[in-house]
């Protein structure tokens, strides 16, 4: 991969938390029907989106409490915080589901459409508890700058290139990400490999992309005559 703005648009691979968190949206956005509740030809239709997205929040709220991983932030936000609750935490969940579907256009075929129509009309609730859902996607850019402007430095040495090289061995990139890791204090660690594993998922999407192995023949079936 080449130049450093777009290796900083790269989409960053989900922590353990986030994937937790994408996991409670998914449950979240199945079990609730937001869509044929609010697109109905009967009253007022902002009224009935405030009626559903105060029913999303609360599903998505209770799944989080039962959390152990989050249940005592949750419930600590929720204290402080009674009539917002905890809007950033679902921010949070609306970008994490967000960027997996950027990572993986596959999947989440039937949920990210409601989450769309979730998110279109919480952004037009000027105040409240709803406003302000929208959050930017987290990327390899947006996680080295909360390291430090210094370290987007990592994006041109060597190391990172052997590290997510595609012809490189197995060894060879894990040598490369070692050799990363011992240039970072602990704490950062494990934003560095998420850095590095994100920048090698989109190398390798590229490079199986743009392949120039043949495709596979199909054989000609000719028709019968009648």
């Amino acid at each position: 991969m080449h130049g450093v703005t777009v290796l900083t648009s790269v989409p960053l691979r989900l922590s353990d938390e986030e994937r937790m968190l994408h996991g409670y949206l998914m449950s979240a956005l199945n079990v609730c029907e937001y869509v044929n509740n609010v697109d109905v030809p009967e009253g007022p239709r902002d009224s009935r989106a405030v009626t559903e997205l105060n029913d999303v929040f609360q599903i998505m709220l209770s799944l989080l409490i039962s959390a152990a991983e989050v249940r005592d932030r949750v419930k600590g936000k929720l204290k402080r915080d009674t009539a917002g609750g905890c809007r950033d935490l679902i921010a949070q969940m609306f970008e994490v589901g967000r960027r997996y579907k950027r990572m993986n256009p596959n999947r989440m075929r039937t949920e990210y459409g409601k989450l769309m129509w979730i998110l279109m009309d919480a952004s037009q609730q000027r105040s409240g508890k709803h406003a302000d859902m929208i959050t930017p996607v987290r990327t390899v850019g947006t996680a080295l700058l909360e390291i430090g402007e210094e370290s987007l430095g990592l994006l041109r040495t060597e190391e990172l290139g052997r590290a997510i090289d595609v012809k490189g061995t197995a060894a060879s990139r894990q040598e490369g990400l070692e050799a990363l890791l011992g240039k970072y204090p602990p704490e950062h660690k494990n934003t560095i490999e998420l850095i590095v594993r994100s920048l090698d998922d989109a190398n390798q999407c590229i490079h199986s992309c743009c392949s120039t192995a043949p495709c596979p023949s199909v054989p000609h079936q000719r028709r019968k005559k009648p």
